[in-house]
């Protein structure tokens, strides 16, 4: 995934993810409550603002693991803005995560043989 002005904050490479270390310069918003966006949908700094949003940047490594490539929108857009969240789905991330599951499942698999 590359930042608004084009410098990769990730990276999906065959079974591993790499993250830069201060998201291209950004600096990384680390999301306490994950499961809730209200930071991105309400007015005011949370921390998120001018910062790069971690969990963003590794739904997309994680979906390029998966064989997905760019998209217009969404999760897999080519470019993430600074204080923007996106989600693979509309409704919910956690609607994607039985997927995320199956993914380390299979590779723990893999481990195995």
């Amino acid at each position: 995934m590359h930042a608004a002005a084009t410098y990769s904050t990730g990276l999906a490479a065959g079974h591993a993810i790499y993250l830069d270390a201060n998201a291209a310069g950004w600096g990384w918003f680390v999301d306490p409550t994950p499961c809730d966006d209200s930071q991105f949908t309400t007015p005011g700094n949370k921390g998120e603002q001018h910062r790069m949003d971690l969990l963003t940047a590794l739904e997309h490594e994680v979906v390029h693991l998966l064989g997905k490539e760019h998209k217009a929108g969404g999760v897999m857009a080519e470019t993430l803005s600074p204080g923007t969240r996106r989600t693979p789905f509309a409704d919910s991330y956690t609607d994607w995560l039985p997927v995320v599951d199956a993914l380390f499942a299979e590779q723990s698999l893999h481990k195995r043989r």
